[in-house]
């Protein structure tokens, strides 16, 4: 019977594979096209169709044949995949690291770029603007003057800096002292709530200063350096230590992302391996066999990383966080691999073809949790901002790389590592496979009570999804206590907000100082001035105000914040906010364009990095979220034809979906926004989640083709993979709950709502999906009946 069931496979397979290949080849005809596409599905199909017919014990058929071809050149394969990673690994250390924010600002977008064409006409970029204060009983007594200076000083013979203003250097402040400087500053309109804030009922006094800095600064030694200036600044309020410096602008924001973004690599990515180490050698029975599976993390890190040093690339801000991705991908398709090579040493095979029996089974459901990962991640690369492309096809290719690697070097060292170091205690084995006899006894749970559980628990999620609401601020990815955000917060309640944004102004004829245009500058800033996102604005026509004659407007041409242009044709206005976020931000650019739109002697357009910055930021939710989109048809057309069975389909999405609702769900419970890392983790969490699903549909159809009922399908299918899927849940469960413990609140929640999906997609699996097969799984397709 045997010999027959294996002449019946390879009838299947020399009868499917030729008929599917040449299908694909064929390109002649006009409906070539189609005719490829028809050809590369009928090669799925058959290949599915062939893996489905694999019986437990036929490890000699023309599937093993077909995939085993690296268990017969072992040394080969080991030699091979030894010198490749002695190639791939000097690429490694070619790898950059441009955590800096202006990658994420990079666009090819011409209007966005017109935006910013001003910074190569004189103008200054904002984003370049660092402030420094401190607080004090007097602001313009001695001690405070004398703080100030020293300041200003240490700030002057830095390296990078273009330019301070205080009090003491400012146009029109600079030759006073005394009262009439504090009555110059009480009437400014160009330095009120910039320079100084007299005591009020509800705070203390405080000086400030500003400095901009050149571009291409190294801002980290540029903080370290600041940091160490102000240990040594003398109290303005004479008190024995130094003062506490407020520190607020991008620069020192962008520092801190980078900086909580490099502890993050150096803590986690360790840990994650450590973790993962650790658990597999106390999951997986016997140190071989665990080896073997951890074998495949490094190897996929120095492929990935050092093909992608080789090409030149660089990590950025959005691909920060692929060194603990790919850790924790790449070890679940080994994990399979090594739970099947375990069964098979079970029933009672030796080692060599335990491992070829161990490849046939996983091979097939291995490439479609590979492909449908792949399809999770390359769906982001449809988007257009700058980075997350990148994540998306890195990503896609350390999947692939991993699936290579599992496929050609697990079934090579799985015998060799067992036979010297073991396959472990028998105790082990037994208490691991009680994870499989839960996943069984889960499954079998009442499936219509099951069913309206889960239902009552969608109406809810939907419910608390509908309150999630999209929006983007500044400081959002880090923790309010971290001591740039309680500076910022310091300085907006005391001077100016931590988003500036900018007004391009141009006459529409004549000399911008002509008294009507003026006239009309004012009017537009008193309206942007009135709106409550608006802390105040900053242009030449303060400087008017303040007694600035029109001939000396020359003046604030000069560094280090350029204001008007030298032929008086252009001039900048500064626009201080609060960080109300970005859908406000959009708001007020509209309205601003709307308002500029009516007027009749100049023109006004918003220009700046705050444009770029918010459409990318705007538009990077609603391009994720199609690129999701994306991802779920393609997922769902590959699993139709897959399981040959839209039904079947369809009940393989439905507990992969639910994992999303529950997240969202989860997010309108306590107050997330819909932001970028949010949508990002529901593409590659989808891409991940279905894995599993895929293991347990394959096992279940495996099954139905031996004539079981549904029932006994179910329950062995759990039985036979359940340790795994538990295993691999697992671990990307402990993988992604490290980012847990970050700083950097980006990637801790990024870690919390990985964690809640993968939680939510392990109970659709063992109890969601369990319950659909056995109400909707009862009919088997007859192609598959028959060739059973």
């Amino acid at each position: 019977m045997e010999s027959q069931g294996t002449a019946l496979r390879s009838a299947t397979w020399r009868g499917r594979l030729p008929r599917a290949l040449a299908l694909a080849r064929n390109r002649r005809r006009p409906d070539g096209c189609i005719r490829s596409w028809a050809g590369i599905v009928a090669l799925i199909s058959s290949v599915s169709a062939a893996s489905h017919d694999d019986s437990d014990n036929s490890h000699n058929g023309a599937l093993v044949r077909a995939v085993g071809i690296p268990t017969w050149f072992r040394r080969t394969v080991l030699v091979a995949v030894m010198a490749i990673t002695a190639i791939l690994a000097p690429g490694v250390l070619r790898l950059g690291l441009d955590y800096q924010v202006e990658t994420f600002l990079r666009t090819d977008d011409p209007e966005l770029k017109q935006a910013v064409a001003h910074y190569g006409e004189g103008f200054t970029r904002p984003d370049t603007l660092c402030l420094f204060g401190f607080e004090t009983v007097d602001p313009l007594g001695e001690g405070a003057l004398r703080t100030l200076r020293a300041l200003t000083d240490e700030l002057d013979h830095m390296t990078g800096v273009s330019g301070v203003v205080s009090v003491l250097s400012a146009p029109g402040l600079a030759h006073l002292s005394g009262e009439p400087r504090r009555v110059a500053l009480d009437k400014s309109r160009t330095w009120r709530r910039l320079l100084v804030a007299f005591p009020g009922d509800d705070r203390r006094g405080a000086l400030a200063c500003l400095a901009v800095l050149q571009p291409g600064i190294d801002r980290g030694e540029f903080v370290r350096a600041v940091k160490a200036a102000a240990a040594e600044l003398p109290h303005p309020d004479g008190a024995a230590k130094a003062p506490l410096l407020h520190l607020a602008g991008f620069p020192f924001l962008r520092e801190t992302y980078v900086r909580l973004l490099k502890a993050d690599q150096v803590l986690f990515v360790p840990l994650s391996a450590a973790l993962t180490g650790a658990f597999l050698l106390l999951l997986l029975p016997g140190l071989g066999m665990s080896l073997a599976t951890i074998l495949i993390v490094p190897l996929t890190l120095v492929w990935t990383f050092g093909v992608l040093g080789y090409l030149g690339h660089s990590l950025v801000l959005l691909t920060a966080t692929l060194p603990t991705l790919l850790m924790v991908i790449a070890v679940a398709d080994a994990v399979h691999m090594a739970m099947r090579y375990r069964e098979a040493r079970a029933e009672g095979s030796q080692r060599d073809p335990a491992a070829k029996i161990a490849l046939a089974r996983t091979v097939f459901p291995c490439f479609l949790t590979s492909l449908t990962t792949v399809i999770g991640f390359g769906s982001l690369a449809l988007a257009d901002v700058p980075g997350l492309a990148d994540l998306g096809l890195f990503a896609a290719l350390g999947v692939l790389i991993a699936f290579v690697l599992t496929v050609t070097v697990v079934p090579v060292v799985l015998p060799i590592l067992t036979r010297h170091l073991g396959e472990g205690m028998n105790s082990r084995i037994r208490w691991t496979s009680q994870l499989g006899g839960l996943a069984r006894r889960l499954g079998s749970l009442p499936a219509r009570p099951v069913l309206a559980v889960f239902g009552v628990v969608i109406v809810v999620c939907l419910v608390l999804a509908s309150r999630v609401e999209q929006d983007s601020h500044v400081t959002e990815d880090l923790w309010p206590d971290t001591p740039i955000v309680q500076s910022l917060a310091w300085f907006e309640h005391r001077f100016v907000g931590p988003v500036a944004g900018e007004i391009m102004i141009t006459p529409r004829s004549g000399d911008l100082v002509l008294p009507d245009n003026v006239a009309e500058v004012r009017e537009l800033l008193a309206w942007v001035e009135r709106r409550d996102d608006v802390i105040r604005t900053i242009s030449f026509v303060d400087s008017l105000d303040d007694g600035l004659p029109v001939a000396m407007l020359g003046m604030l041409n000069k560094k280090p914040l350029p204001m008007i242009s030298k032929d008086r044709q252009a001039a900048r206005v500064i626009v201080f906010f609060r960080d109300l976020g970005a859908i406000a931000t959009e708001r007020y650019i509209n309205d601003l364009r709307a308002r500029a739109a009516s007027l009749q002697h100049i023109d006004a357009r918003p220009v700046g990095v705050q444009i770029v910055a918010t459409r990318l930021v705007t538009g990077l939710v609603t391009e994720v979220f199609d690129s999701f989109l994306v991802a779920f048809c393609l997922i769902s057309i590959l699993m139709a034809i897959v399981f040959k069975s839209i039904r079947f389909g369809l009940i393989a999405l439905v507990p992969n979906f639910l994992p999303l609702l529950i997240t969202l769900g989860f997010m309108g419970a306590f107050g997330y926004r819909l932001r970028a890392v949010a949508v990002i983790t529901f593409a590659i969490a989808f891409g991940l989640a279905v894995d599993n699903t895929i293991h347990i549909m394959t096992r279940f159809r495996r099954e139905r083709g031996e004539q079981v009922d549904v029932e006994t399908a179910v329950s062995r299918a759990l039985e036979h993979v359940g340790t795994a899927v538990w295993t691999t849940s697992l671990l990307l469960l402990l993988g992604f709950s490290t980012l847990l413990f970050s700083g950097f609140r980006g990637s801790h929640d990024f870690g919390l709502f990985a964690c809640i999906t993968i939680l939510a997609a392990l109970a659709g699996d063992v109890l969601l999906l369990p319950a659909l097969l056995r109400v909707f799984g009862g009919a088997t397709s007859g192609a598959n009946s028959a060739e059973s």
